[in-house]
């Protein structure tokens, strides 16, 4: 089976990475008859793999962030090389302004900084999640028989517990949790639903 990646095309030496959560589900593409599928694989990332990204970007841009800022941007990326990556970029980038690698070693130990750099993602996000909430409504059907599929995978999502959502809550969990709950609704309905959710 070979995964075929797009690789990021960002400048920025931190992205030794394809940031995983564009990637998700990979298409996986089966050699021995071509054809192609989509497959979900659950990927996770330790604190010592997120460490390493940051290890890695580091050393190629020759600056060296405080343990305790490294420390924070771990925890803050719960699990996600992507979130991770946005808030690197914007530490090192907007407010450390460094895009390039320096001949000499830059030390960014100023906290004032990460917290700029989490704020500003943070405000990103809302515009992201305000569209999805514009989006969820509109999904919503006010008939009398519907099956309640928006409500019921979102409640299915909002239920799940952090490790859950933190490792992959596969399509396949909730449905079964959907679907225990309206035996109607069906896995290629639930599959365009988390897709509209999704986008």
């Amino acid at each position: 089976v070979i995964i075929n990646i797009i690789p990021d095309a960002s400048h920025f030496g931190f992205f030794y990475f394809t940031p995983l959560y564009r990637l998700y589900p990979f298409f996986v593409q089966n050699l021995e008859t071509g054809a192609g599928r989509i497959e979900e694989l659950s990927i996770s990332w330790t604190d010592k793999d997120l460490n390493q990204v940051i290890e890695n970007g580091s050393a190629a841009l020759n600056i060296e962030i405080d343990s305790n800022i490294k420390n924070s941007i771990v925890k803050d990326s719960f699990g996600n090389v992507g979130i991770l990556q946005s808030l690197l970029l914007r530490l090192v980038e907007d407010e450390a302004n460094i895009s390039e690698t320096s001949r000499y070693k830059h030390f960014i130990t100023n906290p004032g900084w990460y917290i700029n750099a989490a704020k500003s993602y943070a405000n990103q996000l809302d515009g992201l999640y305000q569209q999805f909430v514009q989006t969820l409504s509109k999904g919503i059907r006010q008939r009398k028989r519907s099956t309640g599929i928006y409500a019921l995978a979102m409640q299915a999502i909002v239920e799940a517990d952090d490790a859950q959502l933190m490792n992959g809550y596969s399509r396949g969990d909730i449905f079964n949790k959907t679907n225990a709950i309206e035996p109607r609704i069906l896995r290629g309905n639930l599959k365009t639903v988390l897709q509209k959710i999704a986008t």
